[in-house]
């Protein structure tokens, strides 16, 4: 059975080439197709015979493509240094953690202002 969303996905193929020839301006944009009957988007999964000219419209939009960041998404990992795995992936590799000491910051603790401030 040939769905609403198979029609709708074949006009947004061929009246997309159709138009980007006919109006370059349009070029860039993705050609959305709603097929409507009585003034409602119709099911998606409905059979496509089941849609009736007289009762309904088929809309186009014009999309924007979504922007790309300007930078990309970071993420952050973190690693359990107690775990053995890790100790021994971390001492197998010339990284100077070995050598690592921590600066001393002014000032008290994180966990001890935190716990200030919720009281």
């Amino acid at each position: 059975m040939i769905t609403i969303r198979d029609a709708k996905l074949e006009l947004e193929r061929t009246i997309g080439t159709s138009i980007r020839t006919h109006l370059p301006q349009t070029i860039g944009y993705d050609v959305k197709v709603d097929i409507i009957e009585m003034d409602r988007k119709k099911r998606s999964d409905a059979p496509r015979d089941s849609w009736q000219p007289a009762m309904g419209e088929i809309r186009l939009r014009f999309v924007a493509p979504a922007p790309v960041p300007a930078t990309p998404p970071v993420t952050a990992i973190h690693l359990n240094r107690g775990h053995s795995e890790v100790i021994d992936s971390l001492e197998d590799t010339d990284s100077g953690l070995d050598t690592f000491s921590p600066v001393e910051i002014r000032g008290q603790a994180l966990s001890q202002t935190v716990i200030q401030e919720r009281r």
